[in-house]
């Protein structure tokens, strides 16, 4: 099942010296891959005319479908309309229904149409008008040896108002015999090499009907399952067979693979339980309860956090790092009457025999009700996530606890 290629081409300086995140490949990515079209190539060439007629041109011989974005303006940087004029060897004419449209969004504006603008209702003959229902420019359809081209703003509310009105229904229709689905396994507590070690045999009986994609990031590290089929039941039902065996072999280190995050599955175990949570954060400088309140249901279940400073930490005594820890959080557990406390300390900030080096160790406590326990997790200084990072460890620790789990080995 041969699927329709799709080439995205980004147009303008901007992308280029990094003054402008490319987020139009990003939208228009997301929703060729949902309609069943495969985004085989995303190119990015500044405003200059012979680079964006030669990816035009390496497009065309590689791709099925050519969407391009940027450089429609009414300003003389804006060359690209001009440019695949000449490229496809059409004048540019007048054209009525865009001007019409002009003419009204100035008048809504009170405003009068100046020659810039009513420039932008200048097309070339060859072309198909895509209507902008939010702005002055219009999109472009142009057809050359059954290939096609669409040239779309680059302002990003009119290029998705354009291509969901005008392109999302062709492109339903002509790729509606094929369904892709996508499935996301989270992980955390795993390097990517113990990961992949713990799945291979799994692989290779899933693989070629599912492609697996390792993706690493601050909070673990992620599979994304992909498929493709003649239905959507088909591909549902090989993403949750898939889904299910790699699951099996990972363990314990799987806390979703329906996409949510680990704040939202620990707030709903919380809430599912009915207990509350506090924190005291020396580390993480607020950064647990910032998260966790950034979660709707989090809010229910979330008594509060105090943020302390290194200073605070003279009090400490005898007390070793597991049990400073554990003492720390049994008493934001009591002050804030929650039924569960957590501490989340940095050894640097002043607890005995800390000694520097390249790894360092963050000290975690947890108590409830009915036990008490630390847990430690070791980092790099010099990495600029490993705050998130212990926010992470920190979730993961009460998401085992709320399931009853051990204490996994790093």
């Amino acid at each position: 099942m041969k699927k329709i290629a799709f080439e995205l081409i980004s147009i303008g300086d901007e992308i280029l010296i990094g003054q402008t995140v490319n987020t139009n490949a990003t939208f228009l990515s997301r929703q060729i891959t949902e309609l069943g079209g495969s985004v085989r190539w995303i190119t990015a060439v500044g405003d200059d005319a012979r680079d964006i007629r030669d990816a035009i041109e390496t497009a065309f011989a590689r791709s099925d479908i050519t969407i391009a974005t940027g450089g429609l303006g009414p300003t003389h940087d804006d060359i690209t309309k001009k440019t695949v004029a000449q490229y496809f060897h059409s004048e540019l004419v007048l054209n009525e229904e865009a001007l019409k449209n002009i003419d009204q969004i100035f008048q809504r504006m009170g405003r009068k149409v100046d020659r810039l603008n009513r420039d932008q209702a200048l097309i070339p003959e060859c072309a198909t008008v895509l209507p902008n229902p939010v702005g002055t420019a219009p999109g472009l359809l142009f057809t050359k040896n059954s290939r096609q081209l669409i040239i779309l703003p680059g302002v990003p509310f009119e290029m998705e108002a354009i291509f969901k009105e005008s392109m999302v229904p062709i492109f339903r229709k002509a790729l509606s015999r094929i369904h892709i689905k996508y499935k996301t396994i989270k992980t955390t507590g795993l390097f990517e090499s113990r990961l992949f070690s713990m799945v291979e045999s799994v692989l290779a009986e899933i693989e070629p009907d599912i492609h697996v994609a390792f993706l690493p990031t601050f909070t673990g590290v992620n599979l994304r399952l992909g498929t493709q089929a003649s239905t959507e039941k088909a591909c549902i039902r090989r993403l949750e067979h898939a889904a299910k065996l790699l699951a099996e072999k990972i363990g314990t280190y799987v806390y979703s693979t329906d996409g949510r995050d680990i704040e939202e599955i620990v707030a709903e175990r919380l809430l599912a339980s009915k207990q509350t949570v506090a924190t005291v954060e020396f580390f993480t400088k607020g950064l647990f309860a910032s998260v966790f309140m950034g979660v709707p249901v989090g809010q229910k279940c979330f008594k509060g956090s105090k943020v302390l400073n290194a200073e605070k930490l003279s009090d400490i005594g005898m007390l070793g790092r597991d049990e400073f820890s554990i003492e720390m959080a049994r008493n934001i557990k009591e002050e804030l009457h929650s039924d569960i406390g957590i501490s989340i300390v940095d050894p640097a900030s002043g607890l005995p025999e800390s000694k520097p080096t390249d790894l360092d160790t963050i000290y975690f406590g947890l108590v409830d009700n009915h036990s008490a326990k630390a847990e430690t997790w070791r980092y790099r200084r010099e990495r600029p996530d490993s705050e998130r990072r212990a926010v992470q460890y920190a979730f993961d620790m009460l998401r085992r606890h709320l399931s009853g789990m051990k204490v996994i080995p790093q």
